[in-house]
């Protein structure tokens, strides 16, 4: 298996952040890319790392940002899912040049790998079964989720093409520390910030849709563990493999905050599946799946945002 010792993180955020975390820990060299300056306590979060403030659509910038890595961890992202089928094409625009400019850039340098951040809460669409095998139809409902599938078809092209060592992983419903609420993306935060702030919290239909809730930390270990397998699919699932509820997450907010969500009740949206949990059989021949239970992450996460850690 190849050794990590320096790796490129793409994206300062809430995926990033923990990935760079898990990366500290083993002692990689992490270098982390982002199209905006940090404030001292995101800095702070990525101490050992270095930081490069560029735009991943700049060629020049990523091409110098991943000189001499042994690993990229794509973890940029474009608009949020809710927002994306409002302007597609600002969508598109966000999402697809950094990916291009990522895989062109590796083209030139082969060499490193590269882990690619997918979502297997939206490419999929309507579960014909479930759990939900890495062979399942792709029929998002999202724009969010076709740009994610269309950057998955560009990674796998490259690969096959041009000898690129490429993982695609698709993320279930990812929460943890550093999730921003105000971002539109994660129910569990924003289930926590509005018992925080003592508003209602938003629920669209019954609360009877089913996710598969996997926390962040697992999710970053997992990702790091796998650039350095080189067998296995290209593309994998990662999740719990667990279904859960909106309302079996509601009870569990209140156990752990003693605080009982007062809810805002709203139609469903048209675009919210009934029922989504991946199928983790193939990541678990090949590393330890993520097992930290619902409860255990809403504690933790719900500690961070009691002191104040937001992303």
């Amino acid at each position: 298996m190849p050794e990590l010792s320096t790796a490129l993180v793409v994206g300062a955020g809430f995926i990033g952040t923990h990935v760079a975390q898990a990366l500290a820990e083993r002692g990689v060299q992490a270098r982390v890319m982002t199209r905006s300056p940090l404030d001292d306590e995101r800095v702070a979060r990525l101490a050992g790392a270095e930081l490069v403030i560029a735009d991943a659509s700049v060629r020049p910038a990523l091409t110098s940002a991943a000189a001499g890595v042994d690993h990229v961890f794509f973890c940029a992202g474009g608009l949020m899912p809710a927002e994306s089928n409002l302007d597609p094409a600002a969508d598109v625009s966000l999402a697809l040049p950094p990916v291009l400019n990522m895989l062109e850039t590796l083209r030139g340098h082969p060499g490193p790998g590269l882990t690619f951040v997918s979502s297997g809460g939206t490419v999929y669409g309507p579960p014909e079964r479930v759990p939900v095998a890495e062979d399942h139809p792709t029929e998002p409902l999202t724009s969010y989720g076709i740009m994610k599938l269309a950057a998955e078809k560009y990674v796998l092209m490259y690969e096959r093409l041009y000898d690129l060592h490429a993982r695609v992983l698709r993320c279930a419903n990812v929460y943890g520390p550093y999730q921003r609420a105000a971002r539109g993306q994660g129910f569990i935060a924003a289930v926590l910030d509005r018992v925080r702030t003592g508003r209602p919290v938003v629920v669209y239909g019954d609360g009877l849709n089913v996710r598969d809730f996997v926390y962040a930390p697992d999710v970053a270990r997992v990702m790091a563990d796998l650039a350095t397998v080189r067998d296995g699919p290209r593309v994998l699932n990662v999740g719990s493999g667990r279904g859960v509820s909106l309302r079996d997450v509601l009870a569990a907010v209140a156990k752990v905050t003693g605080i009982e969500p007062e809810l805002d009740r709203h139609p469903d949206r048209g675009f919210d599946v009934r029922e989504n949990v991946l199928d983790v059989t193939a990541l678990r021949s090949l590393v330890d799946a993520p097992s930290t239970s619902l409860e255990e992450g809403i504690r933790a996460t719900w500690a961070s945002v009691y002191r104040g850690v937001t992303a």
